[in-house]
């Protein structure tokens, strides 16, 4: 069993789906339920959409890290990328008491990231975006 997965990725929206796969057998190989597998799917491809289509400003390739551990009764996942300054947490939280046409555009996914994981946090440290999120898994 491997309680830990190092991978990178391109900024390229084609790589969600692979990373998407490899966190399936992460999860299987570690007798995740599947709840987790996708809560934690939908919080990788809610965060790298969100730096692969705004972070850079350029046209060129750029590695994107994610780090998962299995640490106890957690599952601990760091993002980092080399992209422009960008905190996704200080996105305010959507009204959702307003209809959909009346609500600003964006921020939602960003929310439904914030009631699944226990903890979120970002820094920024050498350069980096480093975006951490951690869920309870027992």
């Amino acid at each position: 069993m491997n309680k830990e997965l190092l991978i990178t990725v391109k900024n390229d929206i084609s790589e969600i789906a692979r990373l998407s796969k490899i966190i399936e057998q992460f999860g299987e190989n570690n007798n995740l339920s599947l709840k987790i597998i996708f809560d934690l799917n939908l919080a990788l491809e809610e965060f790298l959409t969100n730096v692969i289509k705004y972070s850079y400003g350029d046209d060129r390739e750029h590695l994107i890290s994610i780090n998962i551990s299995l640490v106890e009764d957690e599952i601990i996942t760091v993002i980092e990328d080399d992209g422009n300054i960008f905190n996704p947490l200080e996105i305010s939280k959507p009204d959702i008491k307003k209809p959909p046409e009346e609500r600003k555009i964006g921020g939602l996914g960003i929310h439904l990231v914030r009631n699944l994981f226990d903890q979120l946090k970002y820094e920024r440290k050498n350069n980096k975006n480093i975006i951490s999120f951690i869920k309870k898994v027992s």
